[in-house]
Parts: structure tokens; sequence; C-alpha cells
């Protein structure tokens, strides 16, 4: 053991929105700790949660350099470029924040900042600036199509990427179809460091639209596998299965996920759900995700989020919030009911319905399923 010294000056301090504050009773360090062994300052991350329950991830500084910033600043720090700002709107508390901010900043460019996505905000970024490859975040897709956003408007677009969350392969159809944009999709969480996978534009020269829906494939080094969630054995190409990810700037261990994916013969990952959002009804266990791609599929659904709720007798059954859209003659409970009999089994149907102007969102324009929940206790 060496020797021990304070090390004062040190301190806890949260970051909320845009105010920091010290942590009542960690203003300052006082501890006693190893000179041989100084702490080393970390980045903590809350996570959202894609491989088991949320929690804070911590990063070096040495890893956000190298993998975080490294790997994304294309121009020396210093020099000013001339490109297209950015559009800004994660908060630097979150893994996304921080790929965009960060390189955003040592590459000296321009950026748009937004307090958080709206959609109006969006477009008047497009209109502005015309960007070629606009970020748009997953659930503001469907927000495009249902305010009837002239293609015109979208022209200087010629692909929009997206991640952080699914996408249902019906809107991704849709829009694709009435703009004649790719959307290229990519996968990633806290827990990996980051983006693990992307479709990008060069894939989709050579694959085009064949690989609809897909996340795209393994970058920078990344593994993936689906495995039996009983066994733990790795499936064969092209079997459903929980995912697992080895990447190399986290380590190369191997985290198993609880998401539910496909790889595909040529490699590209295709996620189908979560398996810890199941909901146990009776003896049947089902996906919710299962039950929102078919509720979208209805002409006046504009977006769709499943939960399981307490039920006395079957244990858990589904409960249906959903945001219908603008200018289209609003169908009742049971007219969505009798539309999900054409697309899924009878234990599916949702018991408990919920209307909403707009699904809740956090801060990454995820639906935050807590608040959606919280809609079926408020109606109880």
């Amino acid at each position: 053991m060496g020797t021990s010294t304070n090390y004062p000056g040190l301190a806890a301090i949260a970051l909320h929105e845009m105010g920091a504050v010290g942590v009542a009773g960690a203003e300052r360090c006082t501890a006693v700790l190893d000179a041989q062994a100084p702490p080393k300052p970390q980045l903590q991350v809350h996570t959202s949660g894609t491989t088991g329950a949320p929690k804070h991830v911590g990063f070096s500084f040495d890893m956000v350099a190298k993998y975080i910033v490294g790997q994304n600043v294309s121009a020396v720090a210093g020099e000013q470029t001339e490109a297209t700002p950015v559009l800004l709107t994660f908060p630097l508390g979150n893994i996304s924040g921080i790929y965009s901010v960060l390189p955003t900043m040592l590459q000296r460019r321009r950026a748009v900042l937004l307090n958080r996505f709206t959609l109006d905000g969006w477009r008047d970024f497009v209109r502005r600036f015309q960007p070629e490859m606009p970020g748009l975040p997953p659930g503001a897709v469907g927000m495009v199509l249902d305010a009837g956003i002239p293609p015109e408007e979208l022209a200087c677009v010629k692909m929009i990427l997206t991640g952080a969350a699914p996408l249902d392969p019906p809107i991704q159809r849709a829009f694709e179809a009435r703009y004649g944009i790719p959307i290229l999709l990519s996968y990633g969480a806290t827990e990996f460091g980051g983006p693990v996978t992307a479709m990008t534009p060069e894939l989709y020269a050579q694959f085009g639209n064949t690989k609809l829906g897909t996340v795209g494939q393994p970058f920078a080094g990344a593994r993936l596998r689906a495995v039996d969630a009983e066994t733990g054995l790795v499936l064969p190409a092209g079997q459903e299965g929980l995912l697992e990810v080895s990447a190399p700037r986290i380590g190369e261990h191997w985290i198993r996920t609880t998401d539910i994916g496909v790889v595909d013969a040529d490699g590209f990952i295709f996620l189908r759900g979560r398996a810890d959002g199941a909901i146990v009804r009776g003896d049947f266990k089902l996906l919710p995700e299962v039950i929102e791609r078919a509720l979208c599929l209805h002409p006046a659904v504009a977006a769709a989020a499943v939960v399981g709720v307490a039920d006395r007798r079957l244990g858990q059954v589904p409960a249906a919030a959903v945001q219908l859209k603008l200018g289209v003659p609003a169908p009742t409970s049971a007219e969505l009911e009798q539309h999900l009999r054409y697309h899924v089994y009878a234990t599916h149907i949702p018991t408990k319905w919920h209307f909403v102007d707009a699904l809740p969102r956090n801060n990454s324009f995820k639906i935050s399923l807590p608040d959606v929940k919280a809609l079926f206790v408020q109606s109880a």
C-alpha cells in the first residue's frame, strides 16, 4: 500500500438542462485516497435501458477523445469549415449529445441550437441551410408525413440519417415512397459507448432498398450476434434472438442486450423488438412492438405505444395509447380493435385505450413508457 493523502478541490456537479449545481455534501472532496492511484476523471452518462434497467456508465477522457471525438472529427481542430451548419438538439448529458456537440465544437463548425427537437425548428433548418443529409429522430419521421410537408420543400435532401430508437418499417416505407428520400438507420447505446452499426450511403448504393428496415452493418471493429435467450447459443444467420454486442471502445467482452434482432447472411442487423418489454397475458407472451406496428397500419393512426398494465385475473393485459393523424376522421377503439384482428392474434388486442394529441417523449425524443403507463393510472 502506498502512502495516503488528500485530494482537495474535487467536486460532484449535477447538470440539468442549462444549469449546473454542486451536489449537496459533495461540493468538495475530503476523502483520504491512495496517492499511487489518484481518481481518474470520467464522464458519467445515464443510459436509456437498452441492456436492462437504466444506469450510469462512466467514460474515461481517453475513451472520449479517441473513440467519440477522434472518430468523428474529420477536420483538424482549429480549422474553420464552411460546411452546412449542424443542427444540435440533444443535451450533453446524453450519449447522442456527446457525439454531436463535441466534434462540432472541435471542428469549429457553425451550429443551430434547439432547446429540444421540434418539427417546425427542423423545417426551418432545412429551408434556411438546404442540408443534403440532415438528421431526424425516428419518432419525427411519421410527424413529417402527418404534417403533409410537400416533397418540394425537401428537394435538397438526398438522405435522412436517424437512430437512437426503432423506426416502424411501414412508416419508413411510406416516407420513402412519398419523398423518394432513403432513410439510413443506425443502432447504438450508451452501454456500447455510442453507435455500433450504421446503414451508410456506400451500403445503400450497393444494396438499395433491398434491406429496408435494417440498421446497417457493424463498424469500427464492433461485432454483433443473435443468441438463444434460454441457452445462450449463437444462432445462425436469419434466425431471431437476443442481440449481443462487442464494442472495442468499451472492451472485447460481449454485452447482452434486451433487443430482439436478426443478423442476415450479409451481416445486416434488423431489430424486431424488446424482450424486456414483453407483456405476459395469462400464458401468452406478447411483444408491444407487434401491436404497435399493426396499429400504425391504420390510415388514421400517426403513432402508438403499447404497455402492459396489471390485471387481477391474467397478470397483465396490453393497453394502447394512440396518437391520431390530423385532418382524418377519428376511429373509435372498437374500430381499431376490428382493424387489429386482421393483423394480430386475439390475445394481442388491447383491453384499454387512451387517445392523445401527442405521445409523451423524453429528451432523446423516444416515447416515454413510464409516462404512457401513467396515462392509464390517471384514467383509472
